[in-house]
């Protein structure tokens, strides 16, 4: 026997509760035999309203806020959350610097910046972006030295090279800019030439590119502390 708590009443059949009011109501059950009726036993019965669910394609725990779904319960490949910008990819849920689909690493300029515009040039050298370098893409405007030789007053020396504490980068009635890098493109020192100035000092021993500036050409340099 099925009691309705509201009116004491009984029914020899469970009734099916209405699913337009939201909220929890108890009913009470017990069986009658030869007149006597045994204790009544609560049955609670909650009638919820439906959530609002999201997919998780790649399976990363968060939903795809583009592709919701109304339901009671969570349906397998749905959770609650739709925190996921980057519904398919397993390894992202924000895009970062390289976007989805693509590891950070996978779009880094010669500069090592992600996404960045610097590019190698004409002259072989990490130009543009972030690098304050202008970019070179006349190969014949690219003169690459070892140092010193016999090129004339349009030539660039450093001496000594190699060197051991600091070196010398000079050309008569010269005028320029320059930037020392390291073989993975790091910046590690620049500045002003005017005929001649002190580079390298304070570099750890290794292979460095001495990258000269002149007003209609670019000069590359390998130059070598010991």
């Amino acid at each position: 026997m099925v009691y309705d708590p509201n009116r004491g009443t009984g029914s020899s059949t469970a009734p099916t509760p209405s699913t337009a009011t939201l909220g929890t109501t108890n009913h009470y059950v017990s069986q009658t035999v030869n007149g006597c009726e045994s204790p009544r036993a609560q049955i609670t019965v909650n009638v919820q309203a439906p959530q609002t669910w999201y997919a998780d394609v790649d399976g990363d725990g968060y939903g795809d806020i583009n592709q919701p779904i109304q339901a009671c319960v969570r349906p397998m490949g749905y959770v609650s959350n739709s925190l996921d910008r980057c519904p398919t990819d397993a390894a992202k849920v924000e895009p970062g610097l390289c976007g989805c689909n693509r590891s950070e690493a996978s779009c880094l300029d010669c500069q090592g910046v992600a996404n960045g515009g610097a590019f190698i040039d004409s002259c072989g050298v990490c130009a543009g972006g972030t690098t304050g370098i202008i970019p070179i893409t006349d190969r014949n405007r690219c003169v690459t030295g070892l140092g010193k030789g016999n090129k004339g007053q349009d030539y660039w020396e450093v001496i000594p090279n190699p060197y051991y504490e600091s070196t010398r980068l000079r050309k008569l009635g010269g005028q320029g800019m320059y930037a020392i890098y390291d073989l993975s493109g790091r910046k590690m020192g620049s500045g002003k030439v005017d005929e001649e100035v002190e580079v390298g000092r304070g570099l750890k021993p290794g292979i460095y590119l001495l990258v000269i500036e002149e007003s209609n050409r670019r000069e590359l340099i390998k130059l070598i502390k010991e």
